[in-house]
Formats: structure tokens, C-alpha cells, sequence
């Protein structure tokens, strides 16, 4: 098998800038686990918040030929996340030795911070 190679002579040099993001995010969690007979129960609380800032910029470089400038402004991005949830559980072992654990779980999502005030674009 042959590989040739060609040249297109199509070259671009990919604009470059000074943008640069920060991110910052914060998580905790609470669990408990307790018994109820021969059922097992957990309850967590999580919290996350997390932030993006981008400063603003100006893109510029060759594409092709002509010279390309592109303007990108200060960008804002926050989500903050709110979940309780509460799972049961029980584990049933069967006559030949194995065992099965079903389960149910009920959660609850609360989003207290979404970007744009969780306005959606058309």
C-alpha cells in the first residue's frame, strides 16, 4: 500500500488573544446512613455553586489571506445546585447463598442560581 502526499497550499495561521478565564466552584455533601429494622435508609444534602468569568478580548490573525479581527466582551457564567434526596434499601439473600439489595430513592433538585436568570434562547 502507497501513501502519497499532497500540498493544498492553503495555509492559516489560527487568530491568537488575550482572554483568559477564571473559574471557581464549591461543593459539600452530608450523608447519613441508618438502620430501621431490616431496612436501610440514607439521607444527603449537596450543595454546588460553581463561576466563570471571562475577561474581554480581541482575536486577530490571518486566515487564508485577509486578516481576520474578531472582538469577544466579558462573559459571566454562574449555576448554583441545591439536592436532597432520601433512599430505602434492604438486602434479601436467597436459599443458594446470593444476594439481592432492592431499592427505592426519592430526590428533590432545586436550582438557585442558572445563567441568563434561566432564561432559555430561541
Amino acid at each position: 500500500m502507497r501513501v502519497r502526499r499532497r500540498r493544498s497550499g492553503l495555509q492559516a495561521r489560527f487568530p491568537r488573544g488575550s482572554g483568559q478565564p477564571r473559574r471557581w466552584f464549591a461543593s459539600a455533601n452530608a450523608t447519613r446512613r441508618y438502620a430501621v429494622g431490616e431496612v436501610n435508609q440514607r439521607a444527603k444534602l449537596s450543595v454546588f455553586y460553581g463561576a466563570s468569568r471571562t475577561d474581554a478580548c480581541a482575536y486577530s490573525g490571518t486566515c487564508a489571506g485577509p486578516l481576520v479581527k474578531l472582538h469577544v466582551p466579558t462573559d459571566d457564567f454562574s449555576y448554583g445546585t441545591a439536592a436532597a434526596s432520601m433512599e430505602a434499601n434492604r438486602i434479601f439473600v436467597t436459599s443458594s447463598g446470593g444476594m439481592g439489595t432492592p431499592f427505592a430513592r426519592a430526590a428533590v433538585h432545586y436550582d438557585f442560581k442558572r445563567p441568563n436568570d434561566g432564561a432559555l434562547l430561541s
